[in-house]
């Protein structure tokens, strides 16, 4: 299966209807880590969901992003596996820290357990089939562990608190909308 990540980010454009000003437009980055290849893609500095659609067209694999709604269209389509973006859902789990510290720090644990491991596999120069077996046999346990934890206590929070925010991006990641 493929691989790669997706995600778009604002550049400073120089705008032609008025000169010396600039205008925020969007260049999206795809990388393909197994490849070790990295594509840039600009069109006139758009963020819209068509551009997306462009950029993936016949692509067959799974798609890592930061979860934008623009990639929801994807979430049923036969070939793709959406993946949800852990520094994201770590930062805001820091941004909850403040808020509730107990289920951020929880959290933030969890997410460090998940990186322990894929550094060990990097350190270790894993083969493909390496991670597969460290990723099925000792992240799957926590990565599910920690979906009923997000699952028993999204109802306890405040909505539209920071931890409730930080909870339901993180869910998304394992049941996108």
């Amino acid at each position: 299966m493929d691989y790669i990540q997706i995600d778009a980010t604002t550049i400073p454009v120089m705008d032609r209807d008025h000169p010396g000003a600039t205008r925020k437009s969007y260049h999206w980055i795809i990388r393909a880590l197994e490849l070790r290849k990295l594509y840039f893609h600009y069109d006139e500095g758009s963020w819209a969901q068509r551009v997306a659609i462009d950029i993936l067209n016949d692509f067959q694999g799974a798609v890592q992003s930061d979860g934008y709604g623009t990639y929801n269209i994807y979430e049923n389509k036969k070939g793709i596996l959406l993946l949800g973006c852990w520094a994201h859902a770590r930062w805001k789990f820091e941004q909850a820290l403040k808020n509730d510290p107990v289920r951020a720090l929880f959290a933030l644990e969890q997410i460090q357990l998940h990186y322990r491991l894929e550094r060990q596999a990097a350190e270790g120069q894993y083969t493909k089939e390496e991670r597969e077996r460290l990723r099925k046999e000792e992240a799957y346990p926590i990565l599910r562990a920690f979906e009923k934890w997000l699952d028993a206590n999204y109802p306890r929070v405040l909505p539209k608190s920071p931890i409730s925010q930080a909870i339901a991006y993180t869910y998304n990641i394992y049941t996108p909308a």
